[in-house]
């Protein structure tokens, strides 16, 4: 099971308590891990960059990323960013990016770059024809008609993470990329809300990380309003009805997928998810895999994972997102705060 299937995220610095890399804490799963993805730690992403804040940690970046090679771990480049502003039609932004890559894969094996800009992959696409492109979660591609549109772009896609759990659509997904030679991802423990109102300005935001920086307090906004959101118990819900996939239920999925994504906020989060995924088991609280994780969250009962019910994958993965009238996850949510 997940023989070589997991792509996990980057992380700088040391474990608390250790004197150990991160490139030497994947060591320990190195079976199990095929990826690592990341960003450029001169360029914004999808994902946080305090883990470059450190000029000491890009160092560390690059001779990581060479460990990992030698462990023969594939990288994987995150330039999904979901507003790069005026640089996307400047040349300086791609030559920008031309030095980057070759950075990285003077470190790596550079197997694939990752964007939810259409004008980057094509670009991607034309200079540097030997790496995979893919379309990343952020972009939301899940339909087989989304990825007939996409498809010119893209040689690969994540499935939109809300929907990963929908069994009739990634049976589709798959037969369809297995059609047009397009590679298909999952993102496994994702913590977005199903059909999120706020997803959009909290991808904005993470694309202006810089500007925000810099504009210290007088950024007053706040880019996780799903947290807000499910501060309301009649909210609480929908925790349950998003697309992550239990430890012990990701068996039933990974055949459909050529790689899965594990999400992290830091590095000690990456090894308890690690661990419970490749270990295919987790005795805590569900919420704690979760990326964005909501644990902790006052008036939020834990998810115990060792109480939910046995048809738990079965019912969720063929419903449909049919949810008015039906109570069986609102049903489950009382079980748990019992």
């Amino acid at each position: 099971m997940l023989n070589r299937k997991l792509s996990i995220g980057y992380h700088a610095g040391d474990y608390d308590g250790l004197d150990c890399s991160w490139s030497r804490g994947v060591s320990s799963y190195r079976g199990f891990v095929s990826e690592v993805f990341f960003p450029l730690p001169e360029m914004v992403s999808g994902v946080r960059q305090s883990d470059f804040a450190d000029s000491g940690n890009a160092s560390r970046f690059y001779r990581d990323l060479s460990r990992l090679r030698a462990m023969d771990v594939d990288g994987v480049l995150l330039l999904d960013a979901s507003c790069y502003g005026g640089d996307v039609v400047s040349e300086p932004f791609f030559r920008q990016i031309g030095r980057g890559v070759q950075m990285v894969t003077e470190a790596i094996h550079l197997k694939a770059v990752v964007t939810m800009t259409p004008p980057l992959a094509e670009f991607l696409k034309k200079s540097l024809p030997k790496l995979e492109i893919r379309a990343s979660v952020n972009e939301r591609i899940g339909l087989v008609h989304q990825m007939e549109y996409a498809g010119r772009c893209y040689d690969g896609f994540y499935m939109r993470s809300d929907l990963s759990r929908d069994i009739r659509l990634v049976e589709k997904a798959r037969k369809w990329c297995d059609a047009h030679e397009k590679s298909l991802h999952l993102v496994a423990n994702s913590g977005c809300l199903y059909e999120c109102p706020f997803l959009l300005e909290h991808l904005n935001t993470m694309g202006h990380q810089s500007e925000i920086a810099a504009g210290g307090s007088a950024w007053s906004g706040r880019a996780m309003q799903c947290r807000e959101a499910l501060a309301e118990a009649a909210n609480r819900v929908q925790i349950l009805q998003g697309g992550w996939i239990r430890p012990e239920d990701l068996g039933r999925m990974e055949g459909f997928f050529d790689t899965i994504a594990l999400l992290s906020n830091d590095i000690a989060q990456a090894l308890k998810v690690l661990q419970a995924y490749t270990e295919g088991r987790w005795d805590g609280d569900l919420l704690e895999l979760l990326e964005p994780c909501h644990a902790g969250l006052a008036g939020m009962p834990p998810l115990r994972n060792n109480a939910f019910p046995t048809d738990w994958f079965e019912k969720t993965s063929t419903c449909g997102h049919a949810c008015n009238g039906c109570g069986y996850c609102a049903d489950i949510l009382r079980q748990l705060d019992a």
